[in-house]
């Protein structure tokens, strides 16, 4: 409703005939949907990058657990057979 009284004072204003009158309602509202769909993609995107960091931490984690377990394999390893292994 506010939106529709400042174009009316904005047409009044300036005078401007039907056509141009429709022109600037019609940018307005391709402005309002231009801004709603960058929000909309800019979420979509924040929520992949938000995505894509969790794998890391997890892939990251699983890297450093398989490291860990190698070791105690290798320590057990050497401990039963008696056998260094080079490192």
């Amino acid at each position: 409703m506010l939106l529709f009284k400042s174009v009316d004072f904005i047409v009044g204003a300036a005078s401007l005939d039907s056509a141009n009158v429709l022109s600037f309602m019609l940018s307005i509202v391709g402005g309002i949907a231009s801004i709603i769909a960058a929000i909309y993609f800019f979420n979509i995107i924040s929520d992949q990058a938000s995505g894509a960091r969790e794998a890391m931490q997890q892939a990251t984690q699983n890297m450093q657990d398989a490291g860990r377990s190698l070791q105690e394999n290798i320590e057990k390893f050497e401990r039963d057979t008696g056998v260094k292994v080079p490192r």
